[in-house]
């Protein structure tokens, strides 16, 4: 068989931002598939593997959904990638300013962008945050429960929840909620630690293996 070869992206905010080509392979590791993340610089490991991913990260630190979707297309779909492996709300959230119809109209710009341009949306929602109040949590779920019903309109669109992958249970919080960050995982509340960066590419690998293998 022959090896296969994909242009991945990876855009969003700082929690995107920590999803580099090492804690793509260490993540590929764990989750059993023979798939190589190498950097735009072609730095990468070709022994028995099926496909060479070449990953552009385009992730900013502190950017909102708006921010992202006016540069998705520079920043994204201007790479002419098979998939793009995109996140975003967690800075709208603790804004608690942007409308739930806001956050819905600017993804659906993103999602739009990558059917109009044969891309594959890997798409993962809000993650854990043990940094905020319960207040905000309970709209994380609501908005990422919007996401997922958004994502799942767009044939062969994949969304990606890491909560089982992160998150533990708040005491007082959602029945059965996934609020706070498991702390071995936990960096500062709302970002994540190595470890923590590998479980959430450890969940988008297990959702999208079959696009690369």
């Amino acid at each position: 068989m022959a090896l296969k070869r994909k242009i991945v992206v990876v855009t969003g905010d700082s929690i995107a931002q920590d999803l580099s080509e090492t804690v793509f392979n260490n993540a590929a590791s764990m989750a059993g598939i023979r798939v190589s993340f190498n950097n735009q610089h072609g730095e990468t490991r070709h022994v028995e593997m099926d496909c060479i991913v070449e990953l552009v990260n385009t992730a900013m630190g502190g950017h909102t959904i708006e921010m992202i979707s006016s540069r998705f297309y520079r920043d994204a779909v201007m790479f002419n990638p098979e998939i793009v492996i995109v996140n975003g709300g967690t800075n709208d959230l603790w804004g608690n300013y942007l409308s739930e119809a806001s956050f819905k109209t600017f993804w659906k710009s993103i999602l739009d962008m990558c059917r109009e341009n044969g891309i594959t949306a890997v798409v993962f929602g809000i993650a854990p945050a043990s940094g905020f109040p319960d207040d905000l949590m309970r709209k994380r779920d609501i908005w990422n429960t919007d996401l997922e019903k958004l994502v799942s309109k767009y044939d062969g669109f994949i969304f990606v929840d890491v909560d089982s992958y992160v998150g533990m249970y708040r005491e007082g919080g959602g029945r059965d909620n996934l609020w706070d960050i498991k702390p071995e995982y936990d960096m500062d509340g709302v970002h994540f630690s190595r470890a923590g960066s590998e479980k959430i590419a450890h969940a988008i690998l297990d959702a999208m293996s079959h696009l690369l293998v």
